[in-house]
């Protein structure tokens, strides 16, 4: 793959992260608050009090950002079935018609690509000393001879990439997903692709979580379906 060639990302004044799908909703979370995000945790859903939202094995995060007042809103991801993708955007409220694009897949091209308010890192070179995780196989043709011929061999994520948003006088937002390719190289890979030295976030699947719990609890914030995350204004 070539390596990555920076370009100018566009900056958005403010990004809302909401979680559609994830595996864990906890109805009775205590208000949470951090210095570097705005955290809403929502148990008892307005106007659906005796609802609640559904989780399971899987990601799905609604994006909402704004430049100069006008919104952009994407979907990242579908989770794994779309009963429960369904059901939680109505208990959610959240217009679909108005998504700006319909999905932002972990699967695009090997380049960097801007849309109004993301952009997505392209290809993530793997230098640092994180492994690719996943068992998945795959046999559709894909990139490598052994791949080609037919063979059963384990997934290498060479398209995986991070979504990612710059917000005005904060930094770098980096969505990785289910983060195969690791987290660092994909933070890295990020970096690169914006030309930026400063990453505020980073959001999504990690493979490091029990280092980080061990090295830095202080900067972890926990997901939890329904939650909202505010960045910049």
């Amino acid at each position: 793959m070539d390596s990555m060639v920076p370009f100018e990302a566009p900056v958005v004044d403010e990004l809302t992260i909401r979680v559609l799908v994830d595996s864990r909703h906890e109805r009775f979370l205590p208000k949470a608050m951090h210095p570097m995000v705005g955290i809403e945790h929502l148990g008892r859903i307005p106007g659906s009090e005796l609802s609640t939202f559904a989780a399971e094995w899987g990601l799905s995060l609604h994006l909402s950002s704004s430049i100069a007042g006008a919104k952009a809103q994407y979907v990242l991801d579908f989770g794994y079935t779309p009963e429960i993708l369904n059901c939680n955007f109505d208990l959610l409220d959240i217009d679909q018609v108005s998504l700006r694009a319909h999905r932002v897949d972990t699967v695009c091209c090997p380049k960097p690509l801007a849309l109004e308010g993301p952009f997505t890192s392209g290809y993530i070179e793997r230098n640092s000393f994180e492994q690719v995780t996943g068992g998945t196989l795959v046999q559709d043709d894909h990139y490598t001879e052994a791949e080609r011929g037919g063979k059963l061999v384990r997934d290498q994520h060479e398209d995986e990439h991070a979504t990612c948003y710059i917000v005005k006088g904060r930094g770098l937002v980096v969505i990785s997903s289910c983060g195969h390719t690791g987290i660092i190289n994909t933070v890295r890979g990020a970096m690169a692709a914006a030309n930026v030295d400063k990453v505020h976030a980073v959001v999504g699947g990690f493979h490091l979580i029990e280092m980080l719990r061990e090295r830095m609890p202080e900067k972890l914030v926990h997901s939890n379906v329904g939650s909202r995350f505010t960045f910049g204004a």
